[in-house]
Parts: C-alpha cells; sequence; structure tokens
C-alpha cells in the first residue's frame, strides 16, 4: 500500500501497462481515461431507469433540457433526442411481450412476420443520452453523486445508488474508454 503512495505516475505506467483506467467520480461529471492519455472524457453522473407504465401519474415531472416551451415541436430545433428504444429481429422461435403494455400498441409487430422489428425500451441510459432522453417518453432522471456525496433520499435509496454506481461506471468505460473488462 506505502509502495502506490510513493510511485512516480510515469513509473506506474511503465510497470502497469498502457491499460491503466483512471476514474475521477465528480459530483456533475466522471472523469475517466487511460493514463496515458492527456486530457480524460468528461460523461454527466446521471442515470434515467424507465418507468414501466407510461400512464403512471406518479412519477416525477422533469422540466425540459433544451428549454423550449411545450408548444414548440421537437423537430424545430437543432437538438437531438435519444432513441429510448432497442430494435431487435424477432425470432420465429421466441415469442416475447413487452414490458409495457403500452408498447403493444406504439409498435404493433405483425405476429405473422418471422423476422420483423420489435421496439423495446431500453431498461436504463446513462450518461449524455440520459440528459436528451425526450419529455414525452416514461424515464426517471437519477444523479447517484451529488456535492461529493451519495445522492440518498427517500426516491433515491441507498442500495439503489450502489446497484446504480457499477453498471453507469461499467459502461461508460466500455462505451467511452472502449476498454473491455476480461470476465
Amino acid at each position: 500500500m506505502d509502495y502506490l503512495k510513493t510511485v512516480v505516475p510515469s513509473q506506474l505506467i511503465a510497470e502497469r501497462g498502457a491499460n491503466l483506467v483512471v476514474i475521477n467520480p465528480g459530483s456533475a461529471n466522471v472523469r475517466m481515461g487511460f493514463a496515458s492519455q492527456d486530457v480524460p472524457f468528461n460523461i454527466p453522473h446521471c442515470i434515467a431507469w424507465q418507468i414501466p407504465s407510461a400512464n403512471q401519474a406518479s412519477h416525477p415531472k422533469m422540466g425540459r433540457v433544451d428549454g423550449l416551451s411545450s408548444q414548440q415541436s421537437k423537430h424545430d430545433s437543432k437538438f437531438t433526442w435519444t432513441d429510448v428504444t432497442d430494435k431487435s429481429i424477432k425470432s420465429s422461435m421466441s415469442i416475447e411481450r413487452p414490458v409495457d403494455k403500452d408498447a403493444d400498441e406504439r409498435t404493433s409487430p405483425d405476429v405473422n412476420d418471422p423476422n420483423s422489428e420489435e421496439n423495446n425500451y431500453k431498461e436504463m441510459i446513462f450518461g449524455d443520452d440520459a440528459l436528451k432522453i425526450p419529455p414525452d417518453e416514461s424515464y426517471c432522471l437519477s444523479y447517484p453523486i451529488r456535492r461529493g456525496h451519495f445522492n440518498i433520499s427517500q426516491d433515491y435509496s441507498l442500495h439503489q445508488v450502489l446497484e446504480d454506481l457499477p453498471h453507469y461506471l461499467e459502461l461508460d468505460i466500455d462505451r467511452k474508454v472502449a476498454y473491455r473488462f476480461k470476465r
């Protein structure tokens, strides 16, 4: 343990290799990248979870990210919204039903076509993409860390925070830093 406190960064990179990933979890952004990089990636520290029912009235209301009034169309701006659906090809052997009852009505894939596309909503969305979810989609935005501490409240328990952080960090390391974990 004392060795890591006295080691010089260039010596550590020489010993451990260029695949050393540095993570600095700040309050608003997570900064991460390889130790050999000059500038790390800044990723917003937020997670959007899908709310199972689109017509559920108890989910918290969120303000618009782009600052547009509700009368303006989202197609009028140059702001790009996140696609919240996973399009997967439905095989003829498996018949899966979406979790959301309203998703059946919105997607309405042809059941008789064995290779029809099925739209499933992403369960969770991280970082930049979470901030760009359209306001008409049923997602709840959460910030696991606020002001340097775990963001624990009545609506966001310690258990949820501790479950969200590994998913968030693993996905962002995989997606942004392009480092694959050995399993």
